[in-house]
């Protein structure tokens, strides 16, 4: 070896660690160059395992784990890559230097046994390389010297191949994710019974859709990678749509729902309730996620629903305008029947035998009667038909309303009826009014042997207010709570307790009408509570 050996070395090594990405291929060309200007026909790269292996009984020279890395022209060590030999420390340890005796490696390492010299050249962190030869190499120079900087420059690119090749490795895992995550999006698009668009809206162009898009709308895949949502959307200009877009990314990926129209390839269209995300890709680029459900059958549902409504609401009031015509016609002929047995009662005089003046009382008795129903139907029918007008309302002032309509009842009876800080609720007073009067003027009535005590109380539930009256009266029977708001329904004879039995199905309508609901709680012998919710005012 000479100095024109050295200078070619050297300039090989500096383009093979100066363009280093991957630690195999580095040794072994490494290796190669090494063993062609030393003339030494066999080489092996091992690298160090830190773990000492104990000494043994009749050896004393300690041996240590070493990992065979890259083998050349050794067929016997080639079949061995990436296996651990037990070295002594003789053969291994120490600066670059040349080994001529073959009782070293001949048991530990299956080379040939015509090679009688070794040559041990060291790198960094405990590797080596060990080139094996017939005979002693003839040079001018000092070998052992002469590799010395250059396996330190080896043992940097090394390191720093190994470090690439991490870095490389964990950025194909990273990549291997993604093509992973991407499958099983494209997958999860794929199976979605739903359009799904990705859309560039830079361009407003779509980038990529699903199976359902193309089935749904009708165009090959070739066609919607050429258009974007305004051509499926026509009724949206570019601007429109762009301003949408614009919104759901200031949301900063939270999703936006618009309920609107697609066309199909065809001309045909259909409804879809439209959903919009927008995620940002690892390039920074910025993607619109729309996933286009048709809800065409839910459409047509909601309309079967919403005529069906009509056509109730028509039914209802045309019942309700028949109900009211029809108790006004039916009392005139009743007017007519009380006002000639008042007559005939009249012209008969003393005349009149008790058989015939008891019939007559009973007539006019039972045509007040039904003058009462037929003008409480009225009533009913009348809660049904007049306009709402929906104001903030104290209920205290409505309850003073209410006592002073019953006040000779109140007065007779001496009841007690006590409320304190009642809440303002958002109702139509003359409803509130005509409920809570029914309602208090029932307690009074259905009393039992003790002074009627009546006590109305609220409490918030959510946006509304529940509203109590609770008294101390005669009960009622649990069986009967849920009849007690139908029209008619009497739980006691007519000649005990005055009334028609509309009054709780008057309080019930006018309730239903406010949205709320109304119900009962009660036993006999221990009084009864009304109860009723009512929208809050705040």
């Amino acid at each position: 070896m000479n100095r024109e050996h050295i200078l070619t070395i050297l300039y090989e090594m500096a383009l093979l660690t100066g363009g280093a990405t991957h630690a195999q291929p580095l040794i072994e060309k490494t290796l190669q160059r090494l063993m062609y200007h030393t003339s030494f026909p066999c080489g092996m790269f091992l690298s160090a395992i830190p773990e000492r292996i104990e000494r043994a009984s009749n050896n004393s020279d300690p041996g240590r784990k070493y990992l065979l890395e890259a083998v050349i022209c050794s067929p016997e060590l080639a079949v061995l890559k990436g296996q651990v030999f037990t070295l002594p420390q003789s053969l291994v340890a120490g600066p670059a230097a040349l080994i001529e005796d073959n009782a070293l490696w001949d048991i530990k390492l299956p080379i040939h046994k015509r090679f009688t010299v070794a040559l041990r050249l060291p790198v960094p962190e405990n590797s080596l390389f060990l080139l094996f030869s017939p005979e002693k190499p003839v040079t001018d120079l000092p070998i052992t010297q002469v590799f010395q900087p250059i396996l330190n420059n080896f043992g940097k690119a090394l390191d720093l191949a190994r470090v690439n090749e991490t870095y490389t490795s964990r950025i194909l895992d990273d990549r291997n994710h993604a093509v992973l995550d991407l499958k099983r999006f494209r997958a999860a698009m794929d199976t979605s019974p739903d359009c799904v668009f990705l859309i560039n809206p830079a361009i407003m162009r779509f980038v990529d859709f699903n199976k359902s898009a193309v089935n749904v709308l009708g165009y090959y895949a070739e066609e919607l990678l050429l258009m974007g949502p305004q051509d499926v959307m026509p009724e949206y200009s570019e601007e429109q749509l762009q301003s949408i877009f614009y919104k759901v990314i200031e949301g900063h990926g939270a999703a936006s729902e618009i309920t609107t129209v697609h066309h199909r390839k065809d001309g045909s269209r259909f409804d879809v309730e439209l959903r919009l995300s927008s995620l940002t890709q690892d390039d920074g680029k910025l993607i619109i996620i729309a996933i286009a459900r048709d809800i065409t059958e839910r459409k047509r549902a909601e309309e079967t629903v919403r005529s069906h409504a009509r056509k109730l609401e028509r039914m209802n009031k045309e019942l309700e305008e028949f109900t009211y015509i029809a108790s006004h016609d039916l009392l005139e002929p009743l007017r007519t029947v009380s006002n000639y047995c008042q007559l005939l009662k009249g012209d008969l005089g003393e005349d009149i035998s008790k058989r015939a003046r008891e019939d007559l009382n009973f007539i006019l008795l039972s045509s007040d009667r039904m003058k009462k129903q037929i003008e409480d139907l009225r009533q009913l029918s009348r809660t049904g038909r007049l306009e709402r007008q929906i104001t903030r309302v104290d209920l205290n002032e409505i309850i003073r309303e209410a006592v002073g309509d019953l006040e000779g009842l109140v007065r007779e009876t001496g009841a007690k009826i006590e409320w304190k800080g009642l809440p303002f609720v958002m109702a139509d007073s003359n409803s509130v009014r005509i409920l809570v009067t029914n309602l208090i003027g029932n307690a009074i009535k259905f009393r039992g042997q003790a002074v009627p005590v009546i006590n109305i109380t609220a409490d918030r539930l959510g946006d509304s207010y529940q509203v109590t009256i609770e008294d101390n009266g005669m009960g009622i029977e649990p069986k009967y709570l849920d009849q007690i708001f139908s029209p008619f329904k009497r739980l006691h004879g007519m000649t005990k307790y005055d009334g028609t039995g509309i009054g709780l199905a008057i309080c019930k309508k006018i309730i239903d009408r406010h949205g709320g609901e109304i119900w009962a709680e009660s036993e006999p012998g221990r009084g009864s509570k009304f109860i009723f919710t009512l929208p809050a005012a705040d």
